[in-house]
Order: C-alpha cells, then sequence, then structure tokens
C-alpha cells in the first residue's frame, strides 16, 4: 500500500538534501544563478526564486514563512524542497510563472498535460489564477446549458479551449472525477457518447496509445447512455414514436409525411449514435421527407423535449441535479 506524501502545507526547507553517489543530477531549464531556492523533482533540480513562487502560490508564501534551521551556508548554496510530483508537471507550472506566453499562447487550445498540471498543481500548491483558469476552459468545454450547449456544437472541431479535446475525453473525465470538478461532468459524459464503437474499445491518443475508461466510469457511462436513449424517445424524438404528433393535424399530405417518419425512423436506429440526437439542436435533414407544417411541428417538439432531456442529463449519470452540483466540494 502506497503511502501519501505530506501534505503541502507542512514542507520545510531541507537545507542538508544529499544525492546519492550514483544519482546524476539534472539542471532544468529554469536554473537561474540568481535563485534562491531549489525545487527538487527526483533526480531534476529547479532553481528558481522565493519571491515568484510566494507571490503566486499560498502554500510556498506560508512555507518560507515558516522559521527554519539555523545552520552556515555560504552564498552559493540554497535550501532544497523536494516535491513529490512529476517533472513534467513542475516544469510546466514553472513555465507559467516565468515564460508565460512565450511558452503558452493562452488564446489558443491548450494541451491536456499542461491543462492537467495546472489543475493538480494548482490545486496542491494554491495557485489560484491556474488552477481557475484550468477550471474556466473546462467549463467553456463542457457548459452546463443548454444554450452554451448549441452555441459549442458546431463549432467544437474549429475553436477548441482544448487541444484534440476528442483524443483526451476520457482522460478529463476521469480528472474531474478524481478532482470533484463535477460541473462538467455532465456534458463530458454526453461527449463520451458521440461514438458507441469508442467507448468500447477506446481512443487513441496523439502518441498513438489507446486510452480506455476506467470501468466504475465506464459503467456510469453505460447506465447514462440506456437512459439517454430511453428519454430521448419519450421527449425529444417523441414526435418520432408517437403516432399522434406526425402527422400534423394540419398536415396537407399525410400520407407522404407518415412513409417519410418511418424512413426517419429506420435510419435512426441504423446508427450507432442514435442516443446523442435526443441532445443534438435541430437541423435540416431530421425533417428530410416530411411537408413545411410537420417540420414546424417535429421541430419545436423536439427543442421542447431535449430541453427535458438537458435538464435530467445529470441523473442519467449518477449526478445531482445541476443547481446541486459543485466544483472541488466546496
Amino acid at each position: 500500500m502506497e503511502t501519501e506524501a505530506p501534505p503541502a502545507k507542512r514542507a520545510r526547507m531541507d537545507h542538508s538534501h544529499e544525492i546519492g553517489e550514483n544519482d546524476v543530477v539534472i539542471r532544468s531549464k529554469f536554473w537561474f544563478d540568481d535563485g534562491n531556492v531549489i525545487l527538487q523533482v527526483d533526480n531534476t533540480q529547479f532553481r528558481v526564486h522565493r519571491s515568484v513562487l510566494s507571490r503566486h502560490s499560498n502554500v510556498f508564501c506560508d512555507m518560507f514563512n515558516l522559521p527554519q534551521p539555523e545552520d552556515e551556508r555560504s552564498p552559493e548554496t540554497c535550501p532544497v524542497v523536494p516535491l513529490y510530483d512529476t517533472v513534467e508537471q513542475v516544469t510546466h507550472i514553472i513555465s507559467f510563472l516565468y515564460d508565460n506566453i512565450i511558452s503558452y499562447n493562452l488564446r489558443n487550445p491548450l494541451p491536456f498535460a499542461v491543462l492537467e498540471s495546472m489543475l493538480r498543481l494548482g490545486k496542491k500548491y494554491e495557485f489560484d489564477h491556474l488552477q481557475k483558469e484550468a477550471t474556466t476552459r473546462l467549463h467553456l468545454e463542457f457548459p452546463q446549458k443548454i444554450e452554451d450547449w448549441d452555441a459549442i456544437y458546431d463549432a467544437r472541431d474549429d475553436s477548441s479551449e482544448i487541444e484534440d479535446v476528442y483524443a483526451v475525453l476520457f482522460d478529463i473525465v476521469h480528472l474531474a472525477r478524481e478532482l470533484s470538478i463535477t460541473t462538467i461532468l455532465p456534458a463530458a459524459y454526453a461527449a463520451c457518447l458521440c461514438g458507441f464503437s469508442i467507448i468500447v474499445r477506446g481512443i487513441r491518443r496523439q502518441d498513438t496509445s489507446m486510452m480506455q475508461m476506467k470501468p466504475d466510469a465506464f459503467a456510469t457511462l453505460m447506465l447514462g447512455r440506456d437512459k439517454l436513449i430511453r428519454h430521448g424517445a419519450k421527449f425529444a424524438l417523441t414526435w418520432l414514436y408517437h403516432g399522434r404528433i406526425i402527422p400534423a393535424s394540419t398536415c396537407n399530405a399525410p400520407n407522404g409525411c407518415t412513409r417519410a417518419k418511418e424512413k426517419l425512423i429506420g435510419k435512426l436506429w441504423k446508427n450507432e449514435d442514435q442516443h446523442m440526437f435526443a441532445l443534438e439542436p435541430w437541423f435540416a435533414d431530421m425533417g428530410a421527407g416530411l411537408c413545411p407544417t410537420c417540420v414546424m411541428v417535429a421541430k419545436r417538439t423536439h427543442n421542447e423535449g431535449r430541453t427535458i432531456v438537458w435538464e435530467r442529463l445529470p441523473s442519467y449519470f449518477e449526478l445531482p441535479p445541476w443547481k446541486e452540483l459543485k466544483d472541488y466540494g466546496t
């Protein structure tokens, strides 16, 4: 059983940190000659400035204000603070503190690895502005309001807050579950449902590795998919399955619209992503073959029904109602 590292706020600077004889110490690209503290992650060291860390992190600010051992040292030596994170994560965070837009243009989508570092270390060390920026991007990508979902629906391929977001959907769900970023989970789960074969086989990342959804998240997703299919048919797609809606009472071509509706049902059931039609905004092909009157009735019924489905979306994935969802347990 693994033991947890000591809480960050209890960390103290280690003035006597020693490297084993066989250890090769690597200086990161963030090594400043005038730095006055060394962060050590495994065998990689970052020589940086207390003032910079203190300015951005409440945890480091508190740490540096703690009474430190009075030991003699030369002006060239620095206290060493061991961190129990990954070199990649610490590099991302230090890059933000020192290089900012040189490393990352915040107007562009952020790679998931960077976003994850901002969330994990932002929470752990209270880099509040980094945690807030990353959380905001998640909120924009996976909204709570149906109007915002509609706004990004068509633009998702061209404009996204997260780089190659479809390749990291499972990663995002796992991270949100772990860090209790629950406000994004309903929409994130729904986004994962775009492609049933992908749910089962996994998502191929940019590095060609396959990402499988963890068993507990997979079970939640599949149960939610089943509920979405049933409620989608009952509410958003009721115009297809309820015989008294289409043909409309004022339809001038009831026989033609009946045949068109039957074709639409057959086409829908051949689509492995049929459950997603309950969340999609109305588009022209949905009413293919229907007369203008029936299209108007079907569109109105669809939009009213999908609003109901959206309001119930959190419950499909075993979550509280939208208004009760909180981030980070607060």
